[in-house]
């Protein structure tokens, strides 16, 4: 049986979620891990860790309906503007942008295996009532595409992470009304630096263009932030992984969402730590691939299970993934932070 694990923990972006440690307000900028592991599949698993708003109206199997094919919905930017316009016709009036963030920002978006994920910016603060229906909205959109993301307002974007507690946050399709941590890192910020924007009407989103937002603290966020995510959580996950690994033959299959996350995840980071820049994890992997030729064959064998196709995986590459982790660990921890 092949071997799989998540990274699992409060909310993390993705479906690592591991919520960061307490830290004092001069250790700022948070952290929590980024990158988390998505949609593992089965196998073993291992567990590593009155107010005039509008009302609400309750959704009736928005997604479920959708013949993507029919609708030729293969590009990101429709299926965001998709779900903006069922979003304003169910809460009228709350959605007034989104930001396409993530691999669909990056151009690593594949159709039918990717997510969409969308900073998603509101008029205000969600209702309970709005927050049920937003539930749903995102729960159906698992039968097709999934819509992730973080809800924002205007004034929290413009405040960045570190001085915002908790905020609605969707994972794999799944809302939690209030989470701290998660995508509440200067990551983030980052990506919506880099990020695909559109007004949102009643009729959808319009007008994509690049967004024209600037964060004067997200370089240098971003950058201690994975710095401090690779030596804490990266570096634990590659001892608990050997530990694992150890007493399978060399040959013994293992899952490739596994050898995905621990080659490329990473590599993403010390990319940041050194570059400044997000990386998609598919440029990612060749950024590393220069840097180490021993690892190109894997990490371009990592990428191409990225797109769907069937690749396999065993020990000797999960092994081999993990020499790589540990050497993105070594590196970050004395490259000098990018200014």
């Amino acid at each position: 049986m092949p071997l799989a694990w998540t990274v699992k923990a409060q909310l993390l972006p993705k479906a690592s979620r591991r919520k960061s440690a307490q830290r004092s307000n001069a250790a700022r900028p948070k952290a929590g891990d980024r990158q988390p592991l998505k949609r593992p599949s089965s196998g073993q698993t291992l567990d590593l860790k009155g107010s005039g708003i509008p009302p609400a109206v309750e959704p009736k199997c928005l997604w479920r309906n959708v013949v993507w094919e029919d609708q030729a919905m293969d590009r990101p930017e429709q299926l965001a503007g998709l779900f903006a316009q069922k979003h304003r016709e169910h809460l009228p009036g709350l959605l007034e942008s989104v930001i396409i963030t993530g691999s669909a920002a990056l151009d690593d978006w594949h159709p039918r295996v990717s997510d969409v994920d969308l900073v998603m910016v509101i008029a205000r603060p969600m209702t309970s009532k709005e927050l049920t229906v937003a539930t749903r909205l995102h729960a159906e959109s698992k039968s097709s595409t999934t819509i992730d993301g973080i809800y924002l307002t205007e004034s929290q974007i413009n405040e960045g992470p570190d001085r915002i507690d908790a905020v609605p946050q969707v994972v794999d399709g799944d809302l939690t009304e209030l989470q701290a941590g998660g995508e509440l890192t200067w990551v983030t910020w980052r990506e919506i630096e880099n990020g695909i924007e559109a007004e949102v009407t009643d009729t959808g989103a319009q007008h994509w263009a690049r967004s024209e937002r600037r964060f004067s603290a997200a370089l240098e966020g971003a950058q201690q932030f994975s710095r401090e995510n690779l030596a804490s959580y990266w570096s634990a996950l590659g001892v608990q992984s050997r530990t694992k690994l150890a007493p399978l033959a060399a040959d013994a299959p293992v899952n490739a969402s596994t050898v995905r996350w621990i080659a490329l995840g990473p590599t993403r980071l010390l990319a940041t730590i050194e570059t400044g820049e997000i990386l998609s994890k598919t440029n990612a992997g060749a950024f590393a691939a220069r840097r180490w030729p021993k690892y190109a064959d894997l990490l371009r064998r990592a990428a191409a299970s990225r797109t769907g196709r069937d690749v396999a995986f065993n020990a000797t590459d999960a092994n081999l993934a993990v020499d790589l982790l540990e050497q993105c660990v070594a590196t970050g921890r004395d490259t000098p932070l990018k200014s």
